[in-house]
């Protein structure tokens, strides 16, 4: 009798591990399919952004961003409110120009709900600590995983036609963007979250648009995001 219960305890341990092994298994072919299907099925989070100008920013350019934002990551709500004055407390007079780690802290004093986003744009130059350069200009900057970024047209402008600079600013925009809903740098040539290192030509010979690695990676984070187009 003994024997038989030990028996009978020994086979029900191997089918608790068989079941433990073939759920596992099931359980990442059904998050892996979901997520190339775009889907997400234990949680979903609604992206919601808020643009808020500082200074008097070109209106014609906020309402590039607004229509380049819902058309990358989809119909989205995206809220334009009144222009503010920039901080002093950002400014850094030997250059010039503000800080944009500091631009962000200000930022986050504003509330933009559990998975909103906020946008700053502004057309003064700003900078941030770049490895050895202490103070490096920059087109953009995006606090990972966090609220906000902060955006200026200074470094985009050049001699480009202000339909070349709205084109720049959209996919800038849609990059510190793309920080803030947890995306690094990305290594994939013309992707959106490639590196631009400074250079307008990246900018310019990027596609816009998410490669398919970038893409998953914010599915299977909850993102609710459909993106328009990909980078193969």
């Amino acid at each position: 009798m003994k024997k038989l219960a030990k028996y009978l305890l020994l086979l029900l341990f191997a089918v608790l591990i068989l079941f433990v092994i073939y759920g596992q298994k099931n359980f990442s072919q059904c998050i892996s399919t979901n997520s190339l299907q775009g889907k997400t099925p234990f949680y979903s989070k609604d992206l919601a952004i808020t643009i808020l100008p500082f200074g008097k920013f070109e209106e014609q350019l906020v309402s590039e961003v607004k229509t380049g934002l819902i058309k990358l990551y989809g119909e989205i709500p995206v809220t334009v409110l009144s222009g503010e004055k920039l901080p002093e407390e950002a400014y850094y007079p030997p250059r010039k120009r503000y800080r944009a780690e500091k631009l962000l802290g200000y930022l986050r004093s504003r509330k933009a709900g559990n998975n909103g986003k906020i946008i700053r744009l502004t057309f003064v130059d700003i900078s941030t600590t770049k490895g050895k350069y202490p103070d490096w200009g920059i087109f953009g900057l995006g606090s990972i995983g966090g609220q906000p970024c902060v955006v200026s047209t200074f470094r985009l402008k050049g001699k480009a036609t202000k339909e070349l600079l709205a084109e720049r600013l959209v996919k800038v925009v849609n990059h510190e963007v793309g920080h803030t809903l947890g995306l690094v740098h990305c290594s994939t040539k013309g992707c959106l979250m490639e590196a631009a290192k400074g250079k307008i030509s990246t900018v310019d010979n990027g596609s816009g648009l998410l490669c398919k690695s970038c893409q998953l990676w914010l599915n299977q984070r909850g993102w609710n995001v459909k993106c328009t187009g990909s980078v193969n």
